[in-house]
């Protein structure tokens, strides 16, 4: 068969990148190492699957002895998913409620966030229980400290179990409160632990004298929410925080909520299917399953079958094949960057700050405030319906630097980075949306290039060397910024070569796939050739 578009472009798109590194045989391929081991062995099963039909791992049981956690292959989610619980009812011995749960429902029909949850027993007498959400967080103007933090609390009624699904009413109110501090600062003792001795060592000590205390009201009413167990099923993503996990909860199956299993009964169609559409088409890497708080239920020797049934070796070559032209595009990108810095002494911190303002260039011109962030990690300030359409470039999230040029407001972002602690985020590169290559307009339209994330990515990696983040790395002479540079060139060096290998052996078994499946491979060359 000859090469479809997609080995052409890719050739083309690794045309502008040396690489002397190519699949050989396919033994010497799938056991050798490899910069993208993940991507090496899922292109490896998916060879066995097209020459021999070995359909991926098809049954496998969850249970206390496997620490109730399953590592799963990409191949392994292909096809319709099933999770049966074997045996007769599962006990708890408390109502635990599931705090994370009402949360969602009161974000959904208050649209508010809050900082810290705190859910009541009511007349069911749940387990109390509290959430972190998003929205506390401080920041300093002088010597002025202000601090933001709101609290929702809600008690649920007694839980309606005659519904499939028993559903409460949660009442209560939502209170923000702002601080302000004076700062001053003083020489004096500053407290150390280190192998659970603690001891003290001099250092500036900042003092705060509290001048206002101001709180407001935001909310009062009622929600609808389902009335979960703390126990749940989560499919993660290994080793990628980005891709945000999907779940399924477990329910009360009688009326005095002393036992918990499937909606809808033991076997039931595992995941939302348009939830796990969007996992299955952001990771790239192994998965997870586990049974999440699995210790709250009380009956012993409990287990679960993970099935599936069905799938295409087609369908997962499409999948594959999609997310590997998006690394690839991805990795020659932050390739690219790299080699516009020169390793020249002279040079090289101007060339780090003029990629830095490149970068930001290209993303702060176009991408609008919206799709700028994680989805659901938005910032209150930015969640009105007039950001939709503003660009970043227009707003105090980028700002002029020493040379005239835009670059980010790290300080802004590092505010933000606390205020959105609750929802994951616990470093200034997580703020970008890390799926902005997968955004659509109205007419399907890819909204922004795959190159998106990997100019984010390294902007970031540059600033933190050049100390352009929270003044990191200042002290790094010259000769430090030179071999961090080139170690970081040696490093995207390889990872060209590692997926030049892997696209070479995945453009090998489209070609032995063609024979076999003329019709539907017909499909797969059209859906690559829109790449």
């Amino acid at each position: 068969m000859n090469k479809t578009n997609f080995g052409f472009l890719s050739a083309c798109l690794l045309a502008s990148a040396p690489f002397s590194v190519f699949a050989g045989t396919t033994d010497s391929f799938c056991f050798n190492d490899s910069s993208y081991p993940v991507h090496r062995d899922r292109v490896c099963n998916l060879e066995k699957w097209v020459k021999n039909q070995q359909v991926p791992t098809q049954l496998q049981r969850l249970n206390t002895e496997n620490s109730a956690s399953l590592l799963l292959q990409p191949e392994d989610l292909a096809g319709e998913l099933l999770l049966r619980q074997n045996g007769g009812v599962l006990e708890v011995s408390k109502r635990y409620q599931n705090c994370k749960d009402v949360y969602e429902s009161f974000r959904n029909q208050a649209h508010q966030t809050a900082g810290t949850i705190e859910c009541k027993a009511g007349p069911n007498d749940f387990v109390p229980s509290s959430h972190y959400g998003s929205g506390n967080y401080c920041s300093v103007s002088g010597n002025i400290e202000t601090c933001y933090s709101s609290k929702l609390t809600l008690a649920p009624d007694a839980a309606d179990i005659s519904q499939i699904q028993p559903v409460a009413n949660y009442s209560g109110n939502l209170v923000k409160t702002t601080r302000k501090n004076e700062l001053s600062y003083r020489q004096g003792y500053i407290p150390v632990s280190n192998g659970g001795i603690t001891f003290f060592v001099k250092g500036t000590v900042t003092d705060r004298k509290q001048t206002s205390l101001v709180n407001q009201q935001l909310w009062t009413g009622s929600i609808k929410s389902p009335v979960n167990p703390t126990p749940y099923f989560e499919l993660t993503c290994v080793g990628e925080i980005r891709v945000d996990p999907v779940t399924i909860s477990l329910t009360y199956r009688n009326a005095n909520m002393t036992q918990v299993g499937f909606l809808g009964g033991s076997l039931i169609s595992a995941f939302d299917q348009s939830q796990l559409k969007k996992f299955k088409q952001y990771c790239t890497s192994n998965v997870r399953l586990s049974l999440v708080n699995h210790q709250d239920i009380a009956t012993g020797n409990w287990s679960f079958n993970f099935e599936r049934t069905g799938g295409s070796y087609i369908d997962e070559l499409v999948r594959f094949g999609e997310q590997l032209l998006k690394d690839a595009n991805y990795v020659i990108a932050e390739h690219n960057t790299l080699q516009k810095i020169s390793t020249n002494t002279n040079a090289i911190k101007q060339d780090i700050l003029a990629e830095v303002n490149v970068n930001w260039n290209n993303i702060a011109s176009t991408v609008t405030v919206h799709d700028f962030f994680n989805a659901g990690a938005i910032p209150q300030r930015y969640q009105g319906e007039a950001y939709k359409n503003i660009l970043v470039a227009n707003t105090e999230l980028s700002v002029t630097g020493d040379d005239g040029q835009a670059v980010p407001n790290f300080a802004l972002m590092a505010q933000l980075v606390e205020e959105l602690k609750g929802q994951g985020i616990s470093a200034i590169g997580q703020l970008f949306n890390f799926s902005i290559g997968y955004l659509y307009d109205d007419y399907f339209n890819q909204k922004y290039s795959d190159e998106y994330l990997a100019n984010w990515d390294s902007m970031i990696v540059l600033s933190h060397i050049s100390g352009l983040i929270n003044d990191e790395n200042n002290d790094n002479t010259i000769e430090d910024l030179v071999l961090r540079i080139e170690s970081l060139k040696q490093s995207k060096q390889e990872k060209v070569q590692g997926i030049s290998a892997v696209i070479e052996h995945f453009l090998y078994i489209v070609s032995i796939a063609d024979a076999a499946e003329v019709e539907k491979l017909n499909e797969l060359r059209n859906k690559l050739e829109k790449l």
